[in-house]
């Protein structure tokens, strides 16, 4: 029975990630359109962004986190001259533990406040690693509107986290996490 029910589990796994590849495929190969959000029809409010708040960061770059729970993955990358705020990059032999299946990571840039994980942004290099991506955040937090600016601009906020996804005109995308709580705490925007 167990054998069983473990099988199951697997092939409808299986199924879920070959359907996503599906989408994905009839997508880019039917679909002109000119954003991710016109390939996609997924309309804002589809999914509460509760899980937002709940997931709070992306694997294991949690917000509000201390600086010693990451340290290992990371490189100092810029001073900065604001007391208490510091930026590292993700090392590069550490950022394909945060890949996703065939999605690729180009890099991760932390910023920390006062030791505390306050921002993130996880950058991904052109299309076949950004759209799947945009369609995980679909899948996870539900649709959001494009905003109208200059680059295609996609947001999600909860109470504690908040999301932003930008895609550049070459199709590279940086996915934007950062701690409401720190932002208020600190005054910071």
């Amino acid at each position: 029975m167990y054998k069983i029910t473990l099988t199951i589990k697997t092939e409808l796994h299986i199924m879920k990630h070959f359907l996503r590849l599906c989408l994905l495929l009839l997508c880019l190969s039917s679909c002109k359109q000119k954003t991710f959000f016109s390939k996609v029809t997924v309309w804002p409010g589809d999914k509460n962004v509760e899980s937002l708040d709940r997931n709070n960061g992306f694997k294991d770059l949690k917000l509000n986190r201390h600086i010693s729970a990451l340290i290992k993955y990371l490189d100092k990358s810029n001073p900065s001259n604001a007391a208490g705020y510091t930026i590292y990059q993700v090392k590069a032999d550490s950022l394909a533990k945060f890949n996703i299946d065939e999605i690729k990571i180009k890099s991760i840039k932390t910023h920390f406040l006062n030791n505390l994980l306050f921002r993130f942004e996880v950058e991904l290099e052109g299309e076949n690693n950004a759209f799947p991506f945009y369609l995980l955040l679909i899948d996870a937090y539900g649709g959001a509107y494009p905003e109208n600016t200059s680059l295609e601009t996609y947001k999600w906020i909860g109470n504690n986290v908040s999301l932003k996804y930008t895609v550049e005109p070459n199709r590279n995308a940086t996915a934007e996490f950062t701690s409401i709580i720190l932002a208020k705490a600190m005054g910071a925007g």
